[in-house]
């Protein structure tokens, strides 16, 4: 992969809309809101693998915009937000 040049876009909407149980927003539309999200995690907790492969996965589609990564890190949020009982 090749980003050079590229800046990362964290304005870019999720796949879809997520809405976790509780935190600092009630939905989750963009990777900058699931940024936000994370950030507002214990920090412990953004240290373990799957918030972390989550984190990994904005990033990457924040910087490609395409929708397969948008895709992927939309189903990596969900996965963590499940793991932490949030979904």
């Amino acid at each position: 992969m090749e980003f050079m040049g590229k800046s990362p876009d964290l304005k870019k909407a999720l796949a879809h809309p997520v809405k976790p149980k509780g935190g600092p927003r009630a939905v989750l539309e963009t990777l900058e809101d699931a940024v936000t999200f994370i950030s507002s995690v214990k920090l412990r907790q953004q240290t373990w693998p799957c918030w972390d492969r989550c984190a990994r996965e904005i990033l990457n589609a924040a910087r490609t915009g395409d929708r397969v990564d948008i895709v992927e890190a939309t189903r990596r949020l969900e996965i963590a937000l499940r793991r932490d009982y949030w979904l």
